[in-house]
């Protein structure tokens, strides 16, 4: 495991180097540009995400406020229908001419907050836009999260398979349960937003959906998860070097993570064999001291047997 971790370090390095060298117009880039490139890229998403929902909340609040004035407008509207004529007051006819247009007013209103939330600015947050710019990024937060749900029952199918006790299997066991289904929630988000793309921009480029088998089954160095960060009317020519960096430098970075777990894990082992060696070392001293000793008290006991006199003939 250790050498195709270093050959995939290697291989990243080696595209990183060739991407540093000018081309061109291409002014030539380090791995700290792609690095930063990448957290840009993120960063601009999920900020974009949540003004989309911090305004989604504001608007929610807002429709919920109608409602509850739509809800106590129909009561006192039914209340003042229910009472004869002869018992209402002047104020009550006049809130009953007035009440009808009251309910029609809050009522646009509603149907004014729920068409904005199902409107431009907020379907993406559903699974659905007009805004090709907000579907792209909604599809790319949503690999994002499959990515990391797909790391970590990696991560946790590498602890269960670790020779463990009884009791640390189970739990690793209730984890990777854990791990796979929180694995299909992110892949049904993913897919739902993806089908969703594909049906408003049935024009547009594809985006890729591999099904959940193949996921799951899916090396963590795929192409597929790095694909769509980088915006090609952005960047022009250079898109594709750019995803290409992008690429090497997450590459690098899970090959330097992978190495530093299996030294991690190469240290754990070493303090475990020398713990065990210590131990094996106090038994063995024990033991021959024990022996030693059960060699003495015989040897002891004989010569006691020496000096007793002896019965005469």
């Amino acid at each position: 495991m250790q050498k195709e971790v270093h050959a995939r370090l290697h291989d990243a390095e080696q595209t990183l180097t060739t991407l540093e060298t000018p081309d061109e117009e291409y002014p030539g880039h380090d791995s700290h540009f792609f690095e930063n490139l990448w957290n840009t890229r993120k960063a601009h998403d999920l900020d974009a995400m949540n003004k989309q929902k911090s305004r989604k909340k504001e608007m929610i609040a807002v429709l919920l406020g109608l409602e509850e004035e739509l809800i106590g407008a129909c009561e006192r509207l039914r209340t003042i229908q229910a009472t004869r004529r002869r018992a209402r007051t002047d104020a009550d006819n006049n809130e009953l001419m007035a009440l009808p247009g009251t309910v029609v007013d809050v009522e646009e209103q509603i149907e004014g907050v729920a068409t904005a939330l199902g409107g431009v600015a907020f379907r993406a947050l559903a699974g659905a836009t007009d805004n090709k710019t907000n579907a792209l990024i909604a599809i790319s937060i949503a690999r994002s999260n499959l990515y990391e749900a797909r790391v970590g029952l990696t991560e946790s199918r590498l602890r269960r398979h670790q020779n463990t006790g009884q009791r640390a299997a189970q739990y690793n066991a209730r984890q990777d349960s854990k791990k796979t289904a929180n694995l299909r929630v992110k892949y049904q988000t993913y897919e739902r937003k993806v089908q969703k793309y594909h049906t408003d921009f049935p024009r547009a480029v594809r985006v890729q959906l591999p099904d959940l088998v193949t996921v799951m089954r899916m090396s963590l160095e795929d192409n597929f998860w790095n694909r769509g960060e980088v915006d090609e009317e952005e960047h022009g020519d250079h898109a594709d070097k750019f995803r290409a960096g992008i690429d090497a430098t997450l590459l690098q970075r899970r090959a330097v993570e992978e190495l530093r777990r299996i030294a991690r894990e190469v240290r754990q082992m070493m303090g475990w064999a020398f713990e065990y060696y210590e131990q094996i070392i106090s038994f063995k001293t024990q033991l021959e001291q024990e022996v030693s000793t059960q060699h003495h008290n015989e040897e002891m006991l004989q010569a006691v047997e020496e000096l007793k006199p002896r019965p005469e003939a």
